[in-house]
């Protein structure tokens, strides 16, 4: 582990409450009040410069990039945003895996914070134990070439702890760089963090 992953220690673990919040009782995202209603992490709309995906939603299963909208590939047979850095977790047991990022500026993105001006968490898989996708599970973060250079910190945290799960974290675009792990079956269990340098 890094110099960064030594400092973060345990800030990658959050607090249940705020991930299930804005959850039904069955996990299908119906009930309750999202966390950061009107705040930078739940925007309905696009930032400066953000193309549209021709009606293709995040999350969307599809067999090759041309399935997907414009600004997405597809990645474990998911439809995934795109931009000047992708960083791409997939898993195949049914367990909440989430994907954090530690940005240079001091900045994290998770399911908790999606949104900030230069990237966005556009697919969340397997909250409460709803998998959108059954075969392979996805979460992915993309940034635009606006984003601080400097190094990442890439993390993932089995936040309910269903089941243990082997994990891969593919890195695209700007950089380019692949990860393995493995997180036993304990909620909040932490991988190390993941650094990339992502140069000026």
């Amino acid at each position: 582990m890094g110099a960064l992953g030594s400092s973060l220690g345990a800030s990658g673990c959050v607090e249940r409450l705020i991930h299930d919040l804005g959850k039904g009782a069955d996990g299908d995202g119906d009930g309750g009040t999202t966390v950061g209603d009107d705040g930078p992490g739940e925007t309905d709309q696009s930032r400066p410069g953000e193309t549209e995906t021709d009606g293709v939603d995040p999350g969307t299963e599809c067999q090759q990039p041309s399935d997907c909208g414009t600004n997405q590939t597809c990645f474990e047979g998911v439809c995934v945003g795109t931009g000047s850095l992708r960083i791409s977790l997939s898993w195949t047991v049914v367990t909440d895996l989430d994907l954090h990022l530690y940005v240079p500026n001091g900045d994290w993105m998770s399911f908790e914070n999606t949104t900030t001006a230069y990237g966005e968490l556009d697919v969340d898989d397997c909250v409460g134990g709803s998998c959108i996708n059954q075969q392979v599970h996805v979460e992915n973060i993309f940034l635009d070439a606006s984003a601080p250079r400097g190094t990442y910190g890439i993390q993932v945290v089995n936040f309910d702890g269903r089941g243990a799960a082997d994990y891969s974290i593919e890195v695209a675009g700007a950089v380019n760089s692949h990860f393995f792990g493995h997180l036993p079956a304990s909620d909040f269990a932490q991988s190390e963090v993941h650094e990339i340098a992502w140069a000026p």
